[in-house]
């Protein structure tokens, strides 16, 4: 009766009695190159339900410890890195709440050695480069066993692509550009057609710098609906937060006025019927760096000049769109055709009137005065005007601009409309018949399509 009692009192305190995890299984990366990471996992069960800790014993006398708690079951993941080459018999065991621990793991075998691509050297390429530059970064390649490589590069800011196979020993260059400025470190890894990869390389130092300051360029001025002044200019390396202050001097004056402070590269402007002078500059913080051009939309004067009539002599009249200055052509040469923009005549074979006009050269051949060769002549339109000329040029419209006016009286102001799109402002004063010649006064639009021909009157003594 003893004995029974002895034998039940020992299977019950086995039953309630704590009792050490399960040995852990051990797995992984199973082969690395020297100084590459590996990635190895444990798992262990415990009876008692528990959580579990592990030490890990990685066969090259690196120091350990007891890993934090985790709950039975849930694989843990340990990495380790390997200096030297060789055989490394991994294990682990695992430890309950209770301090009990298991038997150690069977052992997992890690092999570390060059076996495929050589790590290479740090990349070489610039030190030193701007934002938004492209910079070239090479490598010379190797393998082992001499077999085809693939080259990566990590940028610092990014992970770039595998570049295509190349034959061991080779250079291979891939380049980049940063956006944004800073200290960056530049490395590659190679791999083999095997999958297997080198280590990292050693980085190489990249300082990236901002841009200095630039003027803004190459600007330009064109016509925003006849009355405004679109100005747009060339921002260069420019980035925020750099701002552009356009500014703009009314003829006549000598002081430029602010038009306004953009982040962009373009600007509107209603000069309210003035034509003027207009410069940008770039400013960041307390730095300013005033743009180089000044473009212009005062009129360009042709003063006090006679237009012979058309039996007389040279009766017709042009202006150079890169320049604005007017020239005195012939009409019985068609070279002139090219050129000519209005012509004077009294529609008749002599030069004394009595009626006088300003025509558009394609009138020309056909005009009863006789002597204009058939070519390509200009097309023009004309409309005499009220006032003083100072004001905006009424809009071409076909229905109210004519190609021939009467310019028999003592004066007139009268819009021109060339047909390549350009606005000019003439005054005409009383014909000469018994010489005739036509004294006239003219301001070129040097903005195709501005019809603000806003001037300084020579007869003002201004």
């Amino acid at each position: 009766m003893r004995l029974t009692t002895l034998i039940t009192l020992l299977l019950f305190v086995a039953c309630v009695a704590p009792v050490p995890p399960g040995e852990p299984v051990l797995g992984g990366d199973s082969a690395a190159q020297p100084t590459e990471t590996l990635r190895l996992r444990a798992v262990a069960r415990d009876r008692n339900r528990g959580n579990l800790s592990y030490w890990f014993e990685w066969g090259d006398s690196s120091p350990e410890n007891w890993s934090a708690e985790l709950p039975a079951g849930d694989t843990f993941h340990r990495n380790h890195c390997y200096r030297l080459p060789g055989d490394y018999p991994v294990r682990v065991r695992a430890r309950d709440e209770d301090g009990l621990e298991s038997d150690w793991s069977v052992p997992f075998r890690v092999r570390v050695g060059f076996l495929g691509p050589i790590r290479t050297g740090p990349p070489a390429g610039p030190g030193r480069l701007r934002v938004d530059s492209l910079a070239r970064f090479e490598v010379v390649t190797g393998h082992v066993r001499g077999e085809s490589v693939a080259v990566r590069f990590d940028w610092g800011d990014t992970l770039g692509e595998w570049s295509s196979w190349f034959e061991s020993g080779q250079t291979v260059a891939d380049s980049h550009g940063w956006t944004e400025p800073g200290s960056y470190a530049v490395r590659c890894r190679v791999r083999d057609q095997a999958g297997l990869l080198s280590p990292w390389s050693e980085p190489a130092a990249v300082e990236v710098e901002p841009w200095p300051l630039e003027p803004p360029r190459d600007l330009g001025l064109r016509s925003s609906l006849g009355l405004f002044v679109r100005l747009s200019w060339d921002t260069g390396h420019n980035q925020d937060p750099v701002r552009y202050v356009a500014w703009f001097r009314p003829v006549g004056t000598e002081q430029f006025l602010l038009v306004d402070t953009v982040a962009g590269s373009s600007i509107r402007h209603d000069p309210l019927g003035e034509t003027g002078d207009y410069t940008v500059t770039a400013v960041l913080d307390t730095l300013v760096q005033p743009g180089a051009d000044t473009l212009s939309t005062v009129p360009v004067f042709l003063d006090s000049t006679l237009l012979a009539e058309l039996n007389v002599g040279p009766s017709a009249l042009g202006w150079d769109r890169s320049t604005g200055a007017a020239e005195v052509l012939s009409m019985s040469d068609s070279a002139s055709a090219a050129r000519a923009d209005c012509y004077f005549t009294d529609r008749g074979p002599g030069h004394n009137g009595p009626g006088f006009y300003l025509a558009s050269p394609h009138l020309g051949p056909t005009d009863p005065g006789g002597g204009v060769p058939a070519a390509d002549w200009h097309r023009s339109w004309m409309l005499l005007l009220w006032g003083t000329g100072q004001e905006p040029l009424p809009e071409f419209d076909s229905l109210a601009y004519e190609p021939m006016v009467d310019v028999s009286l003592l004066e007139h102001h009268l819009a021109l409309y060339t047909e390549d799109g350009y606005y000019v402002l003439v005054r005409t004063l009383e014909p000469d018949p018994e010489h005739g010649n036509l004294p006239l006064q003219a301001w070129f639009q040097p903005v195709r399509g501005l019809r603000l021909l806003r001037h300084l009157d020579p007869d003002s003594g201004d």
